[in-house]
């Protein structure tokens, strides 16, 4: 994969090697006429090549947008490595619900030193384990469950909608008056 993400890194490379490649074709063909400067060579070249050309400086293209894409997703899905530092558990600290759903998905939500505190991680909503995320080809975010195969794309990261499910639940909270 390095050799890839060398010649793809940029667009500019893919193009250099084409544009080298048209070059060294038209040199081999016309090497006995080159010696008298004459053009009507290179407009008799063009003018006959010239969509095999354009089909392969679009081929080229293509073919370096999709090796560029799955190296930043190779990149974007590798598993950080996380520390858990945790936190100090009190005996105000208690779960609230395990089956919040919002967004097609489950949610745990806590109070933790009275305030509302959503889990970052969703739950399954078949078997309530947590569901890990993968990002696809067209920026999607996929949540699989690995217990029961259960799968859901999203537009959004997992943290983002968190972030929106933590604001729901404080609203609702707060209506009902639970929250702070």
């Amino acid at each position: 994969m390095k050799i890839l993400e060398l010649i793809f890194d940029s667009y500019f490379k893919p193009i250099l090697l084409w544009l080298s490649a048209m070059t060294i074709l038209f040199l081999k063909e016309n090497v006995n006429s080159l010696s008298k400067i004459d053009f009507s060579i290179m407009t008799s070249f063009f003018s006959i090549y010239w969509k095999i050309l354009l089909l392969l400086l679009f081929v080229t293209l293509i073919v370096t947008f999709i090796i560029q894409r799955i190296i930043i997703l190779n990149k974007k899905n590798k598993s950080a490595i996380t520390h858990f530092f945790g936190f100090v558990v009190n005996s105000n600290d208690r779960l609230l619900l395990d089956n919040y759903s919002k967004f097609n998905v489950f949610w745990a939500i806590r109070t933790i030193n009275g305030n509302i505190y959503v889990d970052y991680t969703p739950l399954c909503p078949s078997c309530k384990t947590e569901l890990k995320e993968k990002i696809t080809f067209w920026n999607k975010f996929k949540w699989t469950c690995i217990n029961c195969d259960f799968s859901i794309q999203q537009k959004d990261s997992q943290r983002n909608i968190r972030d929106n499910v933590q604001t729901i639940a404080e609203g609702e909270m707060r209506r009902t008056g639970q929250g702070s």
